[in-house]
């Protein structure tokens, strides 16, 4: 029996690589949850709630033609879809020298391929590992990545297109650690990505695209209510004028409002985290986010620019801070893309709304040497480089940036995380929740790995300490203790499967913990259904061995032998799913590859040479 770090590393889930998706803000569920904890403030509108339908960007095209059409050719709107031919991208290769892998991207009976392959020290082929691309995402003005399909559960690839550069190269956090095709994605990774997103099965890893591409009903709310009445006559002629409230118009929102529709995905913080008794799910534009959601920020944060962090850098700024009315869509049109040869004159005549030319303190000769349009956005929303190699995004504070603003580099300090939004009718003991499950999700991110440990402390003490609990605590408790205290591991995973509000995050990580606890004790049996149950919710090549490791014991050889069959198909170059599969194949006399002695000791090697060993 193996258990060791990569059951705790697996409860991280990916977002340990991609800070980006683990700190998207919505996923949307089938289930309804229940308003235990909290009461959100009403919404004049009608279709701020959750029992009105959604009805499908065409037939709003019937009543706004010309927007619905604009719209179609917007970043938002483009930013995922299934993977089609024809496309303006090429083929190409590219290497990471440090995994000694190389990469190629190719096109094969109408179907964009990915293949990875595993080099040996003389630089001959190893092992080769082919997918073909289901999904992009991405509209391509940045960049577009790409994810497969396996048993019906999504996993990214390593190769992904970067537009500044005109070239293939690893995904966003395969620099630091190139998992290949094993990196699972979950409905949190692109929700901001879809218009609407399901988890099937109650699992985190699969699921239904309601509605692939981000559309009307997204920032305006369920159009049922309102599409009813436009399109009876004698309601129509009774709802001339701005007194219809069965649909959302953002511009007559208040501004915190109306840029809360925005801040489901362009706020970005340390950690954000779901209020008690509510899904984010849950929310619709006219509603309050910080209702559904609570944002947390560092208290002593270095100053680095976050891909999705635009929301809190407008907040910042004295444009901002000393007006009323300024916010995402004084320089944002929703409905259209600027085309890019004429960005630098819109923009600029967004400043110049407020501003005059005299306004600038820097004489004109000079300012023209810095930017011969006289593109005010150069000195005053600098373009840098992000958490992302090959990202380099506009700076959203609004302001006199220093000569290194855009060279911004993170701190490697132990942060103290603090809540940047809480109403103030919170009571203490949710503060204390929210901000224990901050710290865990801190933990998680690639700028909290240097103190992962101290902050998982901090978040154990605080989860620890609390009078009541919910299903998302008690996954957090059951992590938390997982290899260390089997009683309260077991514990809490009981509490998660009998809750009728847990998410399904928190049930994936009861029944792993459950069945891989009880794989810990030797009792296999009891293992088995909870394992089971793991595995088709989130699809992991090391619950396969343990599944095929209690088969085995059971007694039940061809299960065994299918398990680890498993594995090796999710992690073919593990040469331990090998060694196994190798393994039972001759002790149950069934046809092995000849060569897989080699492969296994091959790969060995492999991995020795590229962790240093």
């Amino acid at each position: 029996m193996f258990i060791g770090n990569r059951w705790v590393d697996f409860l991280a889930s990916s977002a340990v690589i991609v800070g980006i998706a683990l700190l998207a803000v919505l996923y949307i569920s089938v289930r309804e949850q229940s308003r235990l904890a909290i009461s959100p403030r009403p919404s004049e509108f009608s279709n701020a709630v959750t029992d009105v339908k959604f009805v499908g960007a065409e037939r709003c095209a019937a009543c706004h033609e010309p927007q619905y059409q604009s719209f179609q050719q917007t970043a938002h709107h483009l930013a995922f879809g299934p993977v089609e031919q024809p496309t303006s991208l090429p083929a190409g290769e590219f290497s990471d020298p440090v995994m000694h892998r190389n990469y190629r991207v190719y096109w094969q009976d109408g179907q964009m391929r990915h293949a990875e392959t595993l080099l040996q020290p003389d630089g001959d082929p190893l092992l080769v590992i082919d997918h073909a691309m289901k999904y992009v995402v991405g509209s391509g003005r940045y960049s577009q990545s790409y994810l497969i399909e396996q048993d019906g559960s999504l996993f990214e690839s390593p190769a992904t297109w970067y537009s500044e550069t005109q070239s293939w190269g690893l995904s966003p956090g395969y620099e630091h650690s190139n998992s290949g095709f094993q990196r699972p994605i979950e409905y949190r990774c692109l929700q901001c990505h879809v218009g609407r997103i399901a988890s099937l099965e109650n699992s985190p890893q699969k699921m239904a695209f309601l509605t692939a591409a981000i559309d009307c009903e997204r920032c305006h709310g369920p159009g049922e209510l309102h599409a009813a009445r436009w399109e009876n006559p004698a309601s129509k002629a009774e709802s001339m004028g701005w007194s219809d409230l069965t649909i959302v118009h953002p511009g007559r929102l208040d501004r915190r409002r109306g840029e809360d529709i925005c801040m489901q995905c362009h706020l970005h913080s340390a950690a954000t985290v779901e209020r008690p008794g509510r899904q984010s799910a849950e929310f619709r534009p006219g509603d309050r986010l910080e209702d559904y959601v609570t944002h947390f920020g560092r208290r002593n944060a270095g100053q680095q620019m976050d891909v999705t962090g635009h929301g809190e850098q407008m907040r910042l700024s004295r444009c901002y801070t000393e007006s009323e009315t300024f916010t995402c869509t004084t320089c944002h049109n929703p409905h259209a893309s600027v085309p890019e040869e004429e960005r630098e004159s819109w923009y600029r005549s967004r400043c110049l709304e407020c501003h005059a030319e005299q306004s600038c303190h820097l004489p004109t000769k000079e300012r023209l040497q810095i930017s011969p349009s006289d593109y005010c956005v150069t000195c005053h929303m600098p373009r840098g480089p992000t958490e992302i190699p090959h990202f380099a995004f506009t700076h959203h504070r609004v302001g006199i940036h220093t000569a290194d603003a855009s060279q911004e580099t993170p701190t490697t300090s132990l942060h103290q995380l603090a809540a940047m939004d809480e109403p103030e009718d919170v009571s203490e003991d949710e503060r204390q929740r929210n901000l224990g499950l901050a710290y865990l999700q801190y933990s998680d991110t690639a700028e909290g790995q240097p103190f992962r440990r101290q902050y998982q402390q901090q978040a154990q003490a605080l989860l620890m300490s609390l009078s009541r609990r919910d299903a998302e605590v008690a996954a957090a408790l059951a992590r938390l203790s997982f290899g260390q205290d089997a009683r309260l591991t077991l514990k809490m995973a009981d509490e998660i499967d009998t809750a009728t509000n847990a998410s399904p995050d928190a049930r994936a990580t009861a029944l792993f913990t459950r069945g891989a606890t009880l794989f810990q004790q030797g009792q296999t049996a009891a293992a088995i259904p909870w394992l089971e149950r793991a595995v088709d919710a989130k699809p992991m090549a090391d619950i396969w061995l343990m599944l095929s490791n209690c088969y085995q014991q059971q007694g039940d050889s061809d299960r065994a032998l299918s398990a680890v069959r498993k594995a090796v198909q999710l992690a073919p170059m593990n040469p331990r799913c090998r060694e196994r599969c190798s393994e039972l194949e001759f002790q149950f006399g069934e046809p092995s590859d000849p060569d897989a002695a080699r492969m296994i000791q091959e790969l060995r090697a492999y991995w020795d040479r590229v962790s240093g060993r």
